[in-house]
């Protein structure tokens, strides 16, 4: 029968988090047996611990499983909005890196939904309003009050995402989408006085090839003199090097094509 099923798998769920509550290769079965026992709470806490355990590991794909059934239960009464939003951004670094764009993005929306819009209109205006920002954050850097560790912990975190939407704007062509989330994720950064690598890479490409060398200068001496978050050093450093060569190679697409587009305005301009 339902009921000493449910019961069983309740029996056999305590039992391992008594013994293995602090192993986090053994949340994944626990989160099983909790979540056919039909408790919520603990399946969704023991499916995070076992999802960030996977992506550690490399599975991938059992790691994005556990963690999107953790945000879909919605109980987190033992986890902290830092937390959450560690895991959107990780779940968009794995879709990204398994080519599936749309639920990647999917996750970097709801994780920047304070600062990003779909629409071109908000796109060009998140330009604008992170070159106004970039510009207040040199003047007035040294005043801005510095944030808690819980606080900057979690502007890193965004900071990172909108990294990542910024890379897979490359791949989809999207110049403004581009340079507007570096801008993002450079000003995310500053906040906590914190480099982001790719983001001031493409801010150094972008002012490279609009003619201001001595800003391009600035960004590519601030990115080089940048220090990794403790956390995954070699491996951030490698993601971000990696996004900005992705980024260096779409913003000279860009440039080629602009330099051919005048050119054959300016021939047509002579024939007429």
């Amino acid at each position: 029968p339902s009921s000493r099923r449910v019961e069983s798998h309740r029996k056999i769920a305590k039992s391992l988090e008594t013994r293995f509550a602090d192993v986090p290769s053994r949340a994944s079965a626990i989160a099983y047996h909790y979540a056919a026992a039909g408790h919520t709470a603990k399946e969704a806490y023991f499916s995070g611990v076992g999802g960030e355990h996977a992506l550690g590991s490399g599975a991938h794909v059992e790691g994005a499983k556990l963690l999107e059934r953790a945000l879909q239960v919605r109980e987190f009464d033992r986890w902290s909005p830092v937390r959450l939003s560690v895991w959107r951004r990780q779940l968009a670094d794995v879709y990204l890196q398994i080519g599936d764009h749309e639920r990647a993005m999917g996750h970097l929306r709801r994780l920047l939904r304070p600062y990003v819009r779909p629409s071109a209109l908000a796109r060009g205006t998140l330009v604008l309003r992170g070159v106004v920002v970039q510009v207040l954050n040199r003047v007035m850097g040294s005043w801005m009050p510095s944030p808690s560790n819980e606080r900057r912990r979690y502007l890193m975190d965004l900071s990172r995402g909108a990294a990542t939407y910024s890379t897979i704007c490359v791949y989809d062509n999207d110049f403004v989408g581009l340079v507007g989330t570096a801008l993002l994720s450079a000003n995310l950064g500053d906040r906590v006085k914190w480099v982001n690598l790719a983001s001031y890479g493409v801010l150094g490409s972008f002012a490279s090839g609009a003619g201001f060398t001595k800003l391009a200068r600035r960004y590519f001496s601030a990115a080089r003199a940048s220090k990794p978050a403790p956390a995954d050093k070699e491996q951030r450093r490698q993601s971000d090097v990696r996004k900005l060569g992705n980024a260096q190679h779409t913003l000279r697409f860009f440039t080629r094509e602009r330099r051919i587009y005048v050119q054959q305005v300016s021939g047509m301009s002579k024939e007429i």
